[in-house]
């Protein structure tokens, strides 16, 4: 089976019809780009409470295709899920930023996901906004969190 078909099955197990949803499969050398685009009031359903669906289908696609695509990265996103939120993680950042003023200061976040985890640390340790600032992330499992606090400055 093919991943379009997989999706399309899938798609429309979950009710929708034909001309409701458009697959969009993406290869390059080293990734497969899968963006789906369903109704707006059906994003809920595909991308869940804490994007536990969407990256519950993008797994299952990495187990099913791991064969056919051994080695490069499954991705999906759905309706831009994935830009969108990385464009309020970025103002969630600023705004924290703003906020720690004292070099004790720190701010912990509640339970965020593994992609989120990633794209935080990649935005503070990455761009020159944040270069006063450090992230890191301590426990495991649903109990893992991730923490900025501004940087320790060191005596000369």
């Amino acid at each position: 089976m093919k991943m379009e078909n997989y999706l399309t099955n899938l798609v429309q197990h979950l009710g929708l019809q034909e001309g409701e949803y458009t697959v969009e499969i993406n290869e390059t050398e080293s990734e497969v780009n899968v963006n789906l685009t369903v109704p707006d009031a059906e994003i809920g359903l595909f991308v869940g409470y804490k994007a536990e669906v969407i990256n519950s289908i993008q797994r299952i696609l990495r187990v099913i295709f791991s064969k056919d695509y051994a080695d490069k990265r499954i991705s999906l996103n759905i309706n831009n899920y994935r830009e969108d939120r990385l464009v309020q993680l970025r103002e969630k950042i600023q705004g924290i930023c703003e906020k720690l003023v004292e070099p004790d200061d720190e701010y912990v976040f509640p339970f965020i996901t593994s992609f989120e985890r990633y794209n935080i640390h990649s935005l503070v340790s990455g761009e020159p906004e944040f270069a006063d600032f450090e992230s890191f992330s301590e426990g495991e499992g649903s109990g893992r969190r991730l923490i900025i606090r501004r940087k320790s400055v060191s005596a000369e």
